[in-house]
């Protein structure tokens, strides 16, 4: 599952093979193309650019686990949490990517401050002080 607009180059699996997800698409790959990725671009899926949704049960390759991808629904649920809640699930967000996201989506729910205070301190402790909101 891609978290954003995610142009996907698998061309060194195979030939001219490049995939366009949007956001919130799904794309099925090859186990060679996964273990191309998991080998070559760990950080799309650590970054939140990229999850694994599922694998075939006979896939030798072990899934690579991603904290870092949300969709817009599971969003919108952990704005619902009370404040002390919200600090506490905003301090595991790793990604640039998804702090921003989660930022758009507190804005445009217009949330308290303090929702938008939780998210600014996490970015300013992660380094990301140029990330653009």
């Amino acid at each position: 599952m891609s978290r954003g607009n995610f142009d996907l180059s698998l061309e060194f699996v195979k030939e001219g093979k490049i995939a366009s997800l949007k956001p919130e698409s799904t794309f099925i790959l090859s186990e060679d193309e996964y273990d191309y990725l998991k080998e070559q671009c760990p950080g799309a899926f650590k970054n939140g650019f990229l999850k694994v949704i599922a694998m075939d049960d006979d896939v030798t390759a072990e899934k690579i686990e991603s904290e870092n991808v949300m969709t817009d629904e599971e969003i919108a649920k952990k704005l619902e949490l009370a404040i002390t809640g919200f600090r506490k699930f905003v301090k595991t967000v790793t990604s640039e990517k998804l702090l921003a996201d989660i930022f758009k989506a507190a804005v445009a729910a217009s949330k308290d401050e303090k929702y938008l205070d939780a998210v600014t301190k996490q970015i300013k402790e992660l380094g990301y002080d140029a990330l653009v909101l």
